[in-house]
C-alpha cells in the first residue's frame, strides 16, 4: 500500500465508474455518513455496511464535482483526512473529515465521515 486509501477511494469515487471505490471496502464494513444542513438540504445520517454503501454511491450525483484532500495521516491501520468537495470549476461545497480503519489486505473496515458547508480551513 504505498498510496493513501482516502487518494484511491476518492479517485474512484470521483470518476466515471464511482461504484469501482467499492472493490476497496470489506464485505463486513460499518459506515456512518454525517452531513449538516445546507440550502436545498436537510441534515442527514446515513448508516450501514457494504450493501447500504453501495446504494448510497449508486444514489449520488456524482457529476460536477470532486474530493480534495487538504491533510492526511496514518496511525497504524486508521488513515486520517481532511479534505473539501469542490465544483469541477473550483467553487467550495463543504468541509470534511473522515476516518477508515483499514482490514489486513488494505480495504475498508469502518468508515466515518461528517461534512459542513459551515466552516473552511484555510490552505
Amino acid at each position: 500500500m504505498n498510496e493513501d486509501f482516502f487518494a484511491r477511494y476518492f479517485a474512484a469515487l470521483d470518476g466515471e465508474t464511482p461504484l469501482t471505490a467499492m472493490e476497496m471496502v470489506d464485505e463486513d464494513a460499518e459506515f456512518a455518513i454525517l452531513w449538516a444542513p445546507d440550502e436545498g438540504r436537510d441534515a442527514a445520517h446515513f448508516l450501514g455496511g457494504l450493501p447500504e454503501l453501495t446504494k448510497f454511491t449508486e444514489a449520488g450525483d456524482t457529476e460536477g464535482w470532486g474530493h480534495r484532500i487538504l491533510a492526511s495521516a496514518r496511525i497504524g491501520d486508521v488513515e486520517l483526512v481532511l479534505g473539501e468537495t469542490r465544483t469541477d470549476d473550483g467553487a467550495f461545497i463543504g468541509t470534511f473529515v473522515t476516518a477508515v480503519e483499514l482490514d489486513d489486505e488494505g480495504r475498508m473496515k469502518r468508515y466515518i465521515v461528517g461534512r459542513s458547508p459551515g466552516i473552511q480551513f484555510k490552505h
